[in-house]
């Protein structure tokens, strides 16, 4: 048993490593296709109709030639797009921890208690008032 466990803990730091050298590789490849994106000026929400497939299709070409130059391999298309998305996953975090603890404390002002102490009396004074 202790052989084979000296077996994956030579296994495991590679893969550490392998994990760091693919970041470091991909990290400003998932930076170029960030600006690729941005710079386009998709259209959005209601805005966005059959018609513009054409726009997303010309900046899904112009990533496939960022992979294709800087060698990108199949199997670390996947860990790429989650660099890509990694930046604005973060700041939506941000934000809306700011948003809801703001809520929160407005919430508490306007009630003069804790969101689990309010009463539906309080909730009647509220809108009555």
């Amino acid at each position: 048993m202790v052989k084979v466990r000296n077996l994956f803990k030579g296994k495991e730091k590679y893969q550490k490593d392998l994990t760091k050298e693919r970041e470091e590789k991909l990290s400003p490849v998932a930076q170029k296709i960030i600006n690729l994106i941005s710079e386009a000026k998709l259209p959005l929400g209601s805005e966005l109709h059959a018609h513009d497939n054409p726009k997303f299709s010309s900046v899904a070409k112009s990533i496939l030639g960022v992979m294709l130059e800087n060698e990108v391999k199949y199997v670390d298309s996947t860990f790429l797009f989650q660099l890509v998305l990694q930046p604005f996953d973060n700041i939506r975090e941000i934000v809306m921890k700011s948003l809801s603890e703001s809520f929160n404390k407005s919430e508490e002002k306007l009630f003069r208690k804790e969101y689990r102490e309010v009463t539906l009396a309080d909730l009647d004074r509220i809108l009555k008032g």
